[in-house]
């Protein structure tokens, strides 16, 4: 069954030393899993954050943050020295805690918000590839996957569509290196969301999922297709973590104005709609 999880960013902004007791809060809820957000990469009292993963089962993906300061695609060499180290923390983490996951815009994200000439566009394009190919041995050693994230064209320039993060991923190469598929976003770029994450699966990339409301809202809100999504999902196989993202007031894609009044609430509107869908057989 896949783990089905929430990233706690639907309650804090920061992993901060709230973080042991939102981990308990979501397995009580049903979660079977919870997403880490990394700011910062490597926390204070991780030593708390294991013991609470390892009271309560749940499993865990790490979500990166997206900065400006930091990229493997910039041709600033001390920014793609920033993204290297952070990543490397992160991974770090990753290692301590058994995350089987390490998603988001790794590639540049919030950098990578420009006009460029095709050729600029291009070397940009490789230079994320070849910083993705130093990282995914790290990635590969510390027991996890790098999930590549497409982002809607408010955040990024560079990778916009699933077929695009497909296509870095293929170039890649690298076992460790999929697609992460986040349907907010995908909402905004894809004319054919479904379509979107089917070829992803048919190609055997998609490494995470996260099943977010047009709006930031709970996963059965709003008027993506999900019984269309996730009937895809299962019946492409999909075994990995399907993960609510939402955000807290003030988070980074919270909107404004708060999708529902109390985010326990969104929490559990949440959890029931992705145990609908994946508890038991088709």
């Amino acid at each position: 069954m896949n783990p089905l999880g929430i990233n706690l960013w639907n309650w804090t902004n920061t992993l901060g030393p709230d973080a042991p007791g939102l981990i308990r809060r979501a397995a009580r809820m049903g979660f079977t899993a919870v997403e880490l957000p990394m700011t910062p990469p490597e926390p204070a009292g991780l030593e708390a954050i294991r013991a609470a993963l390892e009271e309560t089962g749940l499993a865990v993906t790490l979500c990166a943050g997206s900065a400006p300061d930091r990229s493997l695609a910039s041709d600033d060499p001390a920014l793609r020295k920033n993204a290297l180290d952070y990543f490397s923390a992160c991974l770090r983490t990753a290692r301590a805690l058994g995350a089987a996951v390490f998603c988001g815009p790794l590639y540049g994200g919030a950098a990578s918000l420009h006009w460029l000439s095709p050729e600029e566009a291009a070397a940009e394009w490789d230079r994320a590839v070849a910083g993705l190919r130093a990282l995914a041995p790290l990635a590969e050693d510390a027991g996890c996957v790098l999930a590549l994230e497409p982002l809607h064209r408010y955040r990024t320039s560079m990778v916009n569509t699933a077929a695009q993060a497909l296509r870095m991923a293929q170039e890649v190469n690298h076992p460790a290196v999929g697609v992460h598929f986040d349907t907010f976003h995908a909402n905004v770029e894809e004319r054919d969301v479904v379509g979107a994450v089917r070829a992803v699966l048919e190609a055997g990339k998609l490494y995470h999922f996260h099943a977010c409301g047009n709006d930031r809202g709970a996963p059965g809100t709003g008027h993506l297709p999900w019984g269309e999504l996730f009937t895809t999902l299962r019946r492409g196989g999909y075994t990995g973590h399907v993960t609510m993202e939402t955000f807290r007031p003030g988070g980074l894609d919270a909107g404004w104005h708060p999708v529902e009044d109390d985010p326990d609430e969104v929490a559990r509107m949440g959890i029931a709609c992705l145990r609908k869908w994946f508890s038991g057989p088709m």
